[in-house]
């Protein structure tokens, strides 16, 4: 009897612990106020917060579909680190 209370304590434990398979996935969105998009969202026009120190485009959804930088898009920021899109066709001067 013993052994069966073990048996079953054990089992509600395991099945306690286990991760929940309908956990919704982690959204890595940038706060759209960190940058302004042109209308159709093609070209990155500004960069406004001036406090970020690292960026990494690939990982916004918004971000993502940027092929175009403006000239002086980053300026007067403290950013020291971009990882650029793979899709970017052009940085402007």
């Amino acid at each position: 009897m013993k052994k069966f209370l073990f048996l079953t304590l054990a089992a509600t434990v395991f099945a306690s612990c286990s991760k929940d398979k309908t956990e919704e996935p982690v959204n890595n969105d940038i706060p759209a106020s960190y940058y302004e998009l042109s209308a159709d969202g093609l070209t990155l026009v500004k960069w406004t917060n001036t406090s970020t120190t690292s960026l990494d485009m690939q990982a916004d959804s918004k971000l993502q579909k940027v092929k175009t930088i403006k000239a002086n898009a980053f300026r007067n920021t403290k950013l020291q680190s971009i990882n650029l899109l793979v899709n970017l066709k052009e940085i402007n001067r």
